[in-house]
């Protein structure tokens, strides 16, 4: 998971006892347990070392954390209420992954490149991942060289991963008439990647 939930008030009343100390080990670990899909050793030595705690104090402090927060399970540390985040991300990927199937089953599969002659032209890219003849349900982006984007099936995958609370087809429609109505404002070629990446960052921060 490279994303989840932080909720302000729950947090401060769940860790309203802790030291700094202890507050940085908590987020350190619950960083860990995240990243790693809801695995984390029960060994102290690894646990020292993402915490990178190297004193007693720092010691004492990812200890009681662990004891307050975790259950050890064979090994593995659990938390329930990162169990239940995890649960949420990976069902919503998978709740994406079947829109993008059913949506690019209803779309014909020669999307056509033209639609308004003065505008829209096939984008010539000596990369084929970017052609016109490679879009991902026939959602293209307009560019400022006024060709049109498709995009590679792979960046379509590291959208849905890196943010699944973002409908992925109705937002990718959005940023497309956004640039329909903002010819002047279109990126290009080598700036459209990141424009479309700061997009679904903000919509998943609106929530």
């Amino acid at each position: 998971m490279h994303w989840y939930k932080h909720n302000l008030g729950d947090y401060a009343s769940d860790t309203a006892g802790l030291t700094l100390l202890e507050h940085g080990a908590y987020r350190l670990l619950l960083d860990a347990y995240y990243s790693n899909n809801g695995r984390l050793s029960s060994d102290r030595s690894i646990l020292y070392r993402i915490c990178r705690a190297r004193r007693p104090a720092e010691m004492r402090a990812v200890r009681r954390v662990v004891g307050i927060y975790f259950l050890d399970d064979n090994s593995y540390l659990k938390n329930s209420r990162a169990d239940q985040e995890i649960l949420k991300y990976q069902s919503q990927c998978v709740a994406n992954r079947r829109r993008i199937v059913a949506e690019s089953a209803s779309e014909p599969e020669a999307i056509s490149q033209k639609t308004d002659k003065n505008f829209l032209e096939p984008i010539a890219s000596s990369d084929k991942s970017l052609s016109a003849t490679d879009p991902m349900n026939g959602v293209m982006i307009p560019l400022a060289n006024k060709t049109e984007w498709g995009l590679p099936k792979a960046f379509l995958t590291e959208l849905e991963l890196a943010y699944p609370r973002v409908d992925v087809v109705p937002t990718l429609r959005e940023i497309r008439v956004w640039c329909v109505a903002n010819p002047t404002q279109c990126k290009t070629e080598r700036g459209v990647r990141r424009f479309v990446n700061r997009w679904f960052e903000r919509e998943q921060n609106r929530g």
